[in-house]
C-alpha cells in the first residue's frame, strides 16, 4: 500500500496529505517536461544576458532565437561582430552549431577517430565535422569528401538534427523507413520544426532558420 493503515488518525491524514503533495508534484514536472520544448527562445535564455549582433534588429525574423545562441555561445558569429542571418548556411557551419550543441551545451564528449574526408584539412570545423562523422550523424557528401563549402536545404538539416536527438536519447525519433518523413514528423511533434512541409522542404536554409531549429531542440 502506497500509506499505511495508522492506529491514529491524525498519522492517516498527515499520510494522505504527504501522497497528494507527491502526486501534485509529479504532475507539475511531467507536465513542465511535456511542455518544455515549446517554450520560446525568451523563455530559454534571458534577453538582459546580452545584446544581439550588430546586423539583428529586435524585430527580425528570429532574433529572440539567435541572442539565445549568443547568450548560450552556441553562435558566435563573425569577426566584425555581425551574424549574416539571411546568408544560406554551410555544411562546415552546420557542423559546428551542431557539436556546439552536443559538445558545450549537452556535455557530450566527441569520440575519437579520424575520417575519409580529404576536403576538410584546411577547414576550421574540421574538428567539428570529424565528431559528426565519429557520431555516426554524417557519412560525407561522398565516400571520401563532405563538401564543408556547400549549403544545405531544410530538409538536410532535418535529418541532422533528428539523427542528433537519436544520439542523446535512442527513442527521441523513429527514423525507419522514409528516413526524412519520420525526421520531419519527430520535430514537429517536439515543436522544433513549425509543420512538416517546411521540414522536408528543399529550399536552401539560411543560417537564422538553422538557429530556430537549433534552440527548438
Amino acid at each position: 500500500m502506497l500509506v499505511e493503515r495508522s492506529e491514529q488518525s491524525g498519522g492517516l491524514k498527515l499520510g494522505l496529505v504527504g501522497l497528494l503533495i507527491a502526486v501534485g508534484v509529479l504532475s507539475w514536472l511531467l507536465w513542465g517536461a511535456s511542455n518544455a520544448a515549446s517554450q520560446a527562445a525568451d523563455q530559454l535564455c534571458d534577453p538582459l544576458d546580452g545584446v544581439n549582433f550588430t546586423d539583428v534588429s529586435d524585430t527580425d525574423y528570429a532574433a529572440g532565437y539567435i541572442l539565445c545562441a549568443k547568450v548560450l555561445r552556441l553562435a558566435t558569429g563573425k569577426t566584425d561582430g555581425t551574424f549574416a542571418p539571411n546568408e544560406h548556411i554551410t555544411r562546415a557551419q552546420m557542423a559546428t552549431f551542431l557539436i556546439r550543441l552536443w559538445r558545450d551545451s549537452l556535455n557530450k564528449t566527441c569520440p575519437t577517430t579520424t575520417t575519409p574526408f580529404t576536403d576538410i584539412a584546411n577547414n576550421s570545423a574540421r574538428q567539428d565535422i570529424t565528431c559528426l562523422y565519429a557520431l555516426g550523424i554524417t557519412k560525407g557528401a561522398t565516400p571520401t569528401t563532405f563538401e564543408p563549402n556547400a549549403t544545405l536545404t531544410t530538409s538536410q538539416i532535418t535529418r541532422f538534427l533528428a539523427r542528433l536527438l537519436n544520439k542523446t536519447n535512442p527513442n527521441a525519433c523513429d527514423l525507419t523507413g522514409n528516413e526524412l518523413a519520420k525526421a520531419a514528423q519527430c520535430l514537429v511533434g517536439l515543436n522544433i520544426a513549425p509543420n512538416t512541409a517546411e521540414a522536408q522542404s528543399s529550399t536552401q536554409a539560411t543560417r537564422a532558420q538553422m538557429i530556430v531549429y537549433l534552440i527548438g531542440t
